[in-house]
């Protein structure tokens, strides 16, 4: 469980000293529980995915997109929480609103006074789960992302400090403190579906745990990959890759490919039902192809997508990936086995297993054309949740004589042949 105290960066026996820190924290906090009230009204009612997509270094992201899908697959556990949650945030509103200019002031001009007696003093800390917490910050990160290209911090620091009225120190370490929250809880997670899966990694992930230039946990790319796709594949997950095809810089279409597990195997499904479903959720795979002459037809790359297959395609993206994020952890990038001294013998056999998969995957990669530098198959750019029905909305929102759904139904009907 977690407390108010989990949405400040400052440490509980911090000590307020003046009137303005306690001014600052008050308004903050004001804030941030109207954040969290934004974020629970996105995920629970209006079911806006999108919302809760954060950038936090270079990986991790289908480790938050997946739990995201399946936090939604439990929601009639959370709703309950999540309106007890909002009744204490509108109590605190509440109380906040009934504060006269002196009491405020009294309370403000107390003694120096810890962060928790502060608190006390306020009389509104109360608790929620860790599901919740991940919402709320994942909500606040992408509120305040760049969308623009990826820049240094990929926050939107100006725009946070004008919408919280906190200054840059204090949004700088804001920051920090909840990307470093939610990578653990995103590694928390991973290793919950490796023991739930019994899936003999689960040594592996904690001796290959390590800690990036800012201080987030970080997990390899590739085994957290296998991990979600073995635990996806039980769940019976649906899958959909969106394919941006380029000729040079010029785009020509997007394909989306819409998988889901039958007996075991992923493979291409039409079934009216997922689409017609608004609450149906899936894992999205957003990627691209380049080729420098003309481009195939849309059933010639079809076939050629399928004949590789969606798993050896994502694994292969995942091996050629950074496995770490950031530069203290660059000999461990492409390698992140190295320098495991002191291991079992058993561990050391799942090492060399899982470093021959991921170095075998790292040749493949290139020459099946999934890689930065060699992307005339897939390359993945990102992966997030989101509905079924989203997706295919804001793809005919676009150009349709441009997109094309393989395996979906569009203006309810199946296609059996796609365009060429």
């Amino acid at each position: 469980m977690r407390d108010l105290f989990a949405l400040l960066p400052q440490s509980k026996t911090s000590l307020l000293r003046d009137r303005s820190a306690k001014l600052i924290t008050f308004n903050f906090l004001n804030k941030a529980l109207a954040e969290m009230r934004a974020a629970l009204k996105s995920f629970f009612i209006e079911r806006n995915l999108t919302a809760f997509d954060p950038h936090v270094g270079e990986s991790c992201c289908q480790a938050r997109a997946y739990k995201l899908l399946l936090m939604s697959s439990k929601l009639h556990l959370l709703d309950l929480e999540a309106s007890m949650v909002l009744g204490h945030i509108d109590a605190i509103f509440e109380r906040f609103n009934s504060f006269t200019e002196e009491q405020l002031t009294e309370i403000c001009n107390f003694k120096t006074v810890s962060l928790r007696n502060f608190i006390h003093l306020l009389e509104i800390d109360f608790c929620f789960s860790e599901d919740i917490y991940f919402l709320y910050v994942a909500f606040f990160l992408t509120k305040f992302k760049k969308n623009l290209s990826p820049v240094d911090s990929h926050i939107d620091y100006q725009f946070l400090c004008e919408n919280l009225k906190i200054s840059r120190k204090f949004s700088i370490k804001l920051i920090r403190f909840y990307q470093i929250e939610i990578s653990e809880i995103s590694c928390n997670f991973i290793y919950a579906l490796a023991k739930e899966i019994n899936d003999e990694s689960i040594d592996l992930l904690l001796l290959s745990h390590r800690v990036d230039d800012n201080g987030r946990k970080v997990l390899p790319s590739f085994l957290l990959t296998k991990i979600i796709l073995k635990h996806l594949q039980i769940n019976n997950s649906p899958i959909i890759v969106r394919v941006d095809r380029f000729v040079s810089n010029l785009h020509l279409d997007s394909i989306y490919i819409y998988y889901s597990y039958t007996t075991g195997e992923l493979e291409l499904q039409s079934t009216e039902k997922h689409i017609n479903s608004k609450n149906k959720l899936c894992i999205c795979v957003h990627g691209e192809i380049k080729c420098i002459d003309k481009l195939e037809s849309r059933q010639e790359y079809l076939q050629r997508f399928r004949h590789v297959g969606i798993i050896t395609i994502l694994l292969a993206n995942m091996a050629k990936h950074p496995q770490y994020s950031g530069t203290n952890l660059e000999l461990f990038r492409e390698r992140p086995y190295r320098a495991f001294a002191h291991t079992g013998d058993y561990q050391k056999d799942l090492l060399n297993i899982n470093e021959f998969e991921l170095v075998s995957m790292q040749n493949i990669a290139p020459k099946i054309g999934c890689c930065e530098e060699s992307k005339h198959l897939f390359f993945t750019k990102h992966i997030y949740c989101d509905s079924i029905s989203n997706v295919s909305n804001y793809a005919f929102s676009k150009n349709k004589e441009k997109n094309e759904f393989y395996s979906l139904i569009k203006n309810n009907r199946i296609l059996a042949e796609p365009h060429g």
